[in-house]
């Protein structure tokens, strides 16, 4: 095997049964206050859900997702974010909307939150 160094950047998992409840003490625990939350738009309810979690500390909300985050796409995210001064993004559901969120965490050099949509326990 040929030596290699690997350097991953920080990072924080929280899971369990009900843990999306406390979104907003995560984001208030990095200091941040500006979210713009990211979502497919078709994922109507829980966006809903998510509003009401993060309250106030959600700025902005972006919901033109598509998959392979296109160009276009994502320049308008960041415009968004910018417009908006976020100073974090949660992004909630599947790799389209984490995808953006990377986009936009990228360009703008702040944190990301990422909630995946839950799957059904199989048993």
């Amino acid at each position: 095997m040929n030596d290699f160094h690997y350097d991953a950047l920080a990072g924080r998992v929280v899971f369990g049964i009900g843990k999306r409840r406390q979104i907003a003490d995560e984001v208030r625990r990095l200091g941040r206050s500006r979210i713009l939350l990211i979502a497919d738009q078709h994922d109507g309810g829980r966006l809903d859900e998510f509003h009401d979690l993060l309250g106030d500390l959600c700025v902005a909300t972006y919901t033109d997702v598509a998959q392979h985050v296109p160009r276009a796409k994502a320049a308008k995210a960041v415009a968004l974010a910018r417009e908006f001064h976020i100073d974090a993004t949660v992004s909630m559901g599947g790799g389209s909307a984490t995808g953006f969120s990377k986009a936009v965490a990228l360009e703008m050099a702040t944190p990301q939150l990422c909630v995946p949509r839950p799957t059904p326990v199989l048993r």
